[in-house]
Parts: C-alpha cells; sequence; structure tokens
C-alpha cells in the first residue's frame, strides 16, 4: 500500500512518503489510528488525491474492544481460630500494654501543665551602643604667602 505522489516532470507520478493528513480525513481515520495501523503518514504534504483516499476508504478499521465485565465481589474466607498462645506472650503482651498505658499518661500530664502555665513573655535583649568613632584631629590649615 504505497501512496501515490504526482510531480511535475517527464515521469509524471512517483511513490510517496506516506499519505496527507487532509487524505486520512476524508477517508475518515485520523493521525493516531493511522499510526496504530502502519499506515505511512507524510506531514508535510498539503496535497489530497482520489487513488489515494479510495486506497485508505478500503482499510477495515479495528473494531474497538469489549471492555471486560468486572468479576464479582469474592465471599470473605472465614477467620481462622485464635492461635494458642503460651503464657510467656500473654505476659509480655499485658506488659507492653501497661508501658504504653504509662507513656500515653506521662504525655497527657505534660500537655496539661503546659496548658496551666502562663504564657512568659520574651526579654527584649539590650541593644547595644554602636562602637564610638574616634575624634577627628583638626586638619592643619595651608599657609599663605
Amino acid at each position: 500500500m504505497a501512496p501515490v505522489a504526482k510531480i511535475q516532470s517527464r515521469i509524471g507520478i512517483r511513490k510517496g512518503r506516506g499519505y496527507s493528513l487532509k487524505e486520512l480525513e476524508k477517508a475518515g481515520l485520523t493521525k493516531a489510528i493511522a499510526k496504530k495501523l502502519k499506515i505511512p503518514v507524510d506531514v508535510r504534504r498539503k496535497t489530497t488525491y482520489e487513488e489515494n483516499t479510495k486506497e485508505l476508504s478500503k482499510i477495515k478499521l479495528p473494531e474497538p474492544k469489549a471492555k471486560a465485565k468486572k468479576k464479582a465481589p469474592r465471599a470473605e474466607k472465614p477467620k481462622e481460630k485464635a492461635k494458642a498462645i503460651s503464657s510467656a506472650e500473654k505476659i509480655k503482651a499485658i506488659e507492653a500494654e501497661k508501658e504504653r498505658k504509662i507513656q500515653e499518661a506521662l504525655t497527657k500530664a505534660k500537655a496539661e501543665k503546659i496548658a496551666k502555665a502562663p504564657a512568659k513573655k520574651p526579654k527584649a535583649k539590650p541593644k547595644k551602643a554602636p562602637p564610638k568613632k574616634p575624634a577627628a584631629k583638626p586638619k592643619a590649615k595651608p599657609k599663605k604667602k
């Protein structure tokens, strides 16, 4: 499938590099579809030839794929029975829970203490005096003659 291009010389017709956008448009194709179908497109060409549009209109467009149906949600699996926990693991879990509660109580107490404390105003820093310049020496006047 080669597009036709006419040239002004003794030859008259030669094989073109690709179909023009106008030819694609007349045949009902877009540049994207032509690219998917691997049809050559010459963007620089601005002419349209009937032979090319007839050839393009013969091409069958691929039918759009049907969207896949969504699967039904899976039934939930029955929960497994709780595993037997040893007494040592139970003790560790209880101690960890106690530690967490203690930490929680401490942070809560600190937050309350901060909330009750009166807001302190930041002290203003005393301004430093600018450095003193040495006293200027009087300039000697030039002598007049």
